[in-house]
């Protein structure tokens, strides 16, 4: 296992095993770590494919696998930085925040999805009686100067009845008893206030009819809006949830927790302790790599400066005896000599 671990976090098995059990153990450490926030991602990029875009599940196991793959990767060049470099540190505890927030919320999103369904229902009703009160707010003028209207006619209607009765029964107006020519016109008084609140009532009933049908069409976009109930709107509805039970809060604050130290447990692993052997050995191997890098090249810049400094009849004149010493060592010049010696 130990061969494995290396190879997650690209520490060589060969030099590793020349040191000490905790040098072992704290690569051990940091491999199970890596596996471990890989793992946990392709479970919350599952489930959010799965509450989000309703895939089936082989396709979303495949889109969480990449997702864990990504954070995978990007634990993995932070641990392969040597040193303490406080801004990858910094960037990736800020990313811990944001994944621990979206993957409780992935979770919570697949574990209470029954509750959430029923949380919308109530935030749609919500909606639709908002809808239907803003509609009847727009035309609440309209509305009441139609219902006065009735109100008026049918005051009027009585009190024209009223008085044609008294005429009739001759307890007013001429004091005559019998439809007389003052009784026959109180009666078309009558007829016309009866048709005056008639108008009035269908008046009231068209402006009816138009905000109920306004509130329908709205209703119906409405309706049609609500069906997607996007990732958002799940998330508000869990808010909502959440936020309406303590129990229930204090749940989902400590799953919270749980992501975030998980996602910040490589980080642990790799920068909690002292450091081993091992990471000592490395980057004093790579501290002299280093020096040896920085003498090689104090060296060839001197030497270019020497180069650069020289004239050019020292440089034509130093090109002529190196060109005088390469014919004079070459195997052509010296064999006449050693055919005469011969």
């Amino acid at each position: 296992m130990l061969r494995f671990y290396s190879l997650l976090t690209a520490d060589p098995y060969d030099q590793l095993i020349k040191h000490g059990p905790v040098s072992r153990k704290k690569v051990a450490i940091m491999g199970m770590s890596l596996l471990l926030v890989a793992g946990m991602w392709t479970l919350i990029g599952a489930a959010l494919f799965r509450v989000v875009a309703e895939w089936p599940w082989p396709y979303c196991i495949g889109a969480g696998f990449l997702a864990g793959l990504v954070v995978f990767s990007v634990d993995r060049m932070i641990l392969l930085q040597s040193g303490k470099h406080w801004a990858p540190i910094t960037i990736r505890a800020i990313l811990s925040l944001i994944t621990a927030t979206l993957g409780s919320v992935g979770i919570d999103l697949l574990v209470l999805h029954k509750e959430i369904d029923q949380t919308l229902v109530v935030v749609h009703q919500e909606e639709q009686a908002d809808l239907k009160a803003r509609v009847q707010v727009e035309h609440n003028k309209a509305w009441t100067d139609a219902q006065q209207a009735v109100a008026r006619t049918q005051q009027a209607l009585h009190a024209a009845e009223q008085d044609w009765k008294a005429e009739l029964e001759g307890s007013g107006g001429t004091q005559r008893y019998g439809a007389g020519p003052v009784a026959r016109a109180k009666r078309q008084l009558v007829n016309q206030r009866q048709r005056d609140l008639a108008t009035a009532q269908d008046q009231l009933a068209r402006l009816q009819a138009d905000i109920g049908q306004q509130q329908g069409a709205q209703l119906a976009s409405l309706a049609a809006a609500q069906q997607g109930n996007g990732l958002f709107e799940r998330i508000h509805a869990l808010h909502r949830y959440v936020m309406a039970d303590g129990f229930v809060q204090t749940g989902y604050i400590l799953l919270f927790l749980f992501f975030f130290l998980v996602e910040v447990f490589p980080l642990i692993a790799k920068y909690g302790g002292r450091k081993t052997s091992y990471e000592l050995e490395i980057e004093t191997v790579d501290h002299l790599q280093q020096a040896h890098t920085r003498s090689v090249r104090t060296q060839r810049d001197k030497h270019d400066a020497r180069v650069t400094a020289m004239s050019a009849e020292e440089l034509r004149a130093r090109t002529r005896l190196q060109d005088i010493q390469r014919a004079y060592r070459s195997p052509d010049q010296r064999q006449p000599h050693t055919t005469k010696a011969a």
